[in-house]
């Protein structure tokens, strides 16, 4: 249920701590029990949901980037978004719309 709501909200604020209290559970408890569950920590699907969200909205042309970095939550979002892709958020979009890059 928790991973449902990452991935339905990936834009909150997302804190182990506060996820280990809403299932009655210690931090490390928390994290062990989720990798072993899903074979992901939990920010690395946090981030995952983050990136995913992003994509969608990098699609439509009608999103600018800076809306996009705000509305995934992720304070450094173009960072973390090439990490994860390999491309810019801009980048990722020219190929999304099969544009070729510069």
């Amino acid at each position: 249920e928790l991973r449902q709501k990452i991935y339905r909200q990936p834009q909150k604020k997302w804190n182990i701590e506060e996820m280990a209290q809403m299932l009655l559970l210690s931090r490390a408890y928390f994290q062990r029990l989720y990798k072993k569950n899903f074979g992901v920590s939990v920010m690395a699907d946090v981030i995952a949901a983050r990136i995913a969200l992003a994509k969608k909205y990098l699609a439509s042309e009608q999103n600018s980037i800076a809306f996009v970095a705000d509305a995934c939550g992720e304070i450094y979002f173009m960072q973390q978004f090439k990490k994860e892709t390999g491309m810019t958020p801009a980048q990722y979009r020219a190929k999304a719309r099969g544009e070729k890059q510069a």
